[in-house]
Formats: C-alpha cells, sequence, structure tokens
C-alpha cells in the first residue's frame, strides 16, 4: 500500500486525494488478489503547506476548549491538533475530498495506528 503518511505533501489539484492506494501489478508474481472497500471522505488540509490537517476532535476533560466535537469550531481545533502533531499550521485550511482504500476485513487505523498512520507504540 502506498500511504500519506502525517506531514507528506498532497496534491490539491488532483479530483481527490488517495490516501491510501494499492500497489502491485498483474506482471508482478508477487502481487496478489485482495479485496478493498473504499472509504470516500473530506479532510482539511493546509492551504500553505499543502499537508492533510491533524485535528482535536474529542475533549480531553471537560475544561477542553478547543476540542472540535464540543464547541464546533474548526479554527481552533485546527490549531491545537496541529500543534499536538508538532506540524506547522499557515493558518488557512481547505477542503479536500479524499480516497481511503482497506483491506476488506480491517477496522481502518484505530487499533495499531493513529491519525494518518503514525505507528502507535
Amino acid at each position: 500500500m502506498r500511504r500519506v503518511l502525517l506531514g507528506d505533501k498532497v496534491d490539491t489539484n488532483a479530483p481527490v486525494i488517495n490516501l491510501t492506494e494499492p500497489v502491485g501489478s498483474f506482471n508482478d508474481p508477487g502481487s496478489k488478489i485482495t479485496p478493498f472497500k473504499i472509504m470516500k471522505g473530506i479532510q482539511p488540509v493546509d492551504a500553505g503547506h499543502e499537508y492533510i490537517i491533524v485535528p482535536h476532535l474529542s475533549p480531553r476533560d471537560e475544561n477542553d476548549t478547543t476540542a472540535y466535537w464540543k464547541h464546533l469550531d474548526w479554527e481552533k481545533a485546527i490549531v491545537d491538533g496541529m500543534n499536538a502533531a508538532k506540524l506547522d499550521y499557515s493558518g488557512a485550511f481547505k477542503w479536500e475530498g479524499n480516497l481511503d482504500v482497506l483491506a476488506v476485513g480491517t477496522r481502518g487505523y484505530a487499533g495499531r495506528y493513529g491519525p494518518l498512520l503514525r505507528p502507535v507504540p
């Protein structure tokens, strides 16, 4: 699988951003036929740096003032999430369509991987 990793630049001129895509070839004897499911979504992308944004979504505690699902403020959630991810934020974002290809039988990244496939120890 080819994957977009945390901090990777993405092509914002493409019709959609492929967060993951299978690699292989009919002519490659090591390739295998694998069923996939495709998840379509929309992600915020840093307009200046052209990488996927990591927003802070869920509250850490009852005093959290930046979680999107608590205050519905994208700007606060993005600033806090990008600080936590240790990525520069240009101060501007845009919404881009994306595709995520997952092998059938997987539950996404919730278990072993955190946001944007950064391995969780």
